[in-house]
Order: structure tokens, then sequence, then C-alpha cells
């Protein structure tokens, strides 16, 4: 089972341990406190110093209650964060609810200031920019991509740390599974399956301070409105004319 698997991993001594998207499915309210508890009597049991992310969809009845979530555990069981996925795929993912759009931020030893979002999340920059402007040094990205989606994604995606200075982990199932760097450094690049195991060995990152997370995100609209400008005074300026 997963959390077995989880164990296992925990026992060896990694840092860090994360599930890929939707790793597993509740469906009630009643079953995810289950799971959570499983959750933490697992990390009870295997006494290491990882950081565990599991991930889950809830599928209630009422679609106000249907989240896709990553939660991420400290190594004693306490729940660090639980974070609802904000940009839901669409029409794969209409029967569930978006989160409120606010990314989590965690202050750790070994990894340092720390965020995470998850899969489709990272397609949009002013999401992501939260971690930037926080000053994140490590952001884990559960996933699930497939096919020719899997590359394309993992393209636009490996640019989120260059805007915002991170470092970035990404965990997917039936997709690419990597690391990047601030400065857009590959360290890590597989094809992975929903099933498998694997373990990675990257840097310890620390924040690049960019101009985009300063205010650079503002020079695409400023383009614009300049643009805007310039075109208002070629139409309607008074300048001079030959005659």
């Amino acid at each position: 089972s997963l959390l077995a698997a989880t164990q296992a991993r925990v026992e060896a001594g990694d840092d860090l341990v994360v599930w890929s998207e939707v790793a597993v499915g509740v469906n009630s309210l009643q079953e995810e406190a289950a799971f959570i508890s499983d959750v933490q009597t697992m990390l009870g049991k295997a006494m290491g110093s990882a950081l565990v992310g599991v991930t889950y969809y809830i599928n209630t009845t009422s679609k106000s209650e249907n989240f896709n979530i990553f939660s991420l555990f400290w190594p004693n069981g306490t729940l660090a964060w639980k974070y609802a996925k904000t940009h839901l795929v669409p029409v794969a993912e209409s029967s569930r609810t978006p989160g409120p759009g606010v990314l989590p931020i965690l202050d750790t030893k070994k990894f340092g200031r720390i965020s995470g979002a998850i899969c489709f999340d990272m397609e949009f920059p002013d999401l992501i920019l939260q971690a930037g402007q926080a000053k994140v040094d490590f952001f884990v990205q559960p996933a699930a991509t497939w096919g020719p989606m899997g590359p394309w994604a993992v393209r636009l995606e490996s640019w989120r740390p260059v805007e915002n200075g991170f470092g970035l982990f990404r965990c997917a199932s039936r997709g690419i599974s990597g690391a990047v760097g601030p400065n857009h450094q590959t360290y890590y690049h597989r094809l992975s399956d929903h099933n498998e195991v694997f373990t990675v060995q990257v840097p310890r990152f620390y924040h690049k301070p960019t101009v985009y997370a300063a205010g650079g995100y503002l020079f695409g609209p400023a383009c614009v409105v300049m643009a805007v400008v310039l075109l208002a005074m070629v139409v309607f300026g008074s300048g001079d004319q030959c005659k």
C-alpha cells in the first residue's frame, strides 16, 4: 500500500516523501478523517525525520465538500498544511470545488521556507507569485499528467522557479517528474508511472531575489498600456505634417 511504501522511505532516512496528485480517494469527510489518522499513526510508528506530503481527492455527494488535496505532515505526524487545488482542470474536475487560492508557506530546518501547489496550479503565474513574494526556497508540486501533456506542462512550469527564485520538485504520475533550480538548472528529469517509488537527491535551494517577484510581473501589462498610448499618439497626435 502507499502508506506502507511511505513508511519504508521514512524509515530509510529520506528527508521528504511526496505522493503524486490524487494518489487516493475518500468518499466522505469521515473517511478523510480516518485516512489522516492512518497517516499520523504510520508516522508515529516510523519515527523518522521526513516531511511527508500526501494527496487525495474528496468525492462526496455534495460538490461543496469535494476538493483535490495536498496535505503535508511534520515528522511527528502533526499536520503542517492542508492545501486545496486552486485551478481545477476544466471538464475533468468539474465535480470538484476550487480552493481559496492561498499558497501554504512553511519554515523548515532542512529545506528553508517551502511552499506547494498541485499540477495545473503551476500554469498560473499570478498564483505562484505568492511564493516568490514570500521568498520561498523550495516548492513542492504533486502532479498527474499523461501523454503529450506531460512534456509540454513540464517545459511551461519549469519557468516558475526562474520567475520566483525557488527550487522546484515535481512528483508526477503517468508523466514527467523532476527537479529544477532557480537558474533553470535541471537536476532531475524522468518519466514516472503511477505505481512506482523513486528517490531523488537535490541540493539545498536558497531563495534568489528576482525582478519578476519584486514587480516585474507588471512588465507585460505596462507594455500593453504603452502600446495603446503610442498608438493614440500616432492616430490623434497633432505633430507637423508635410504640405
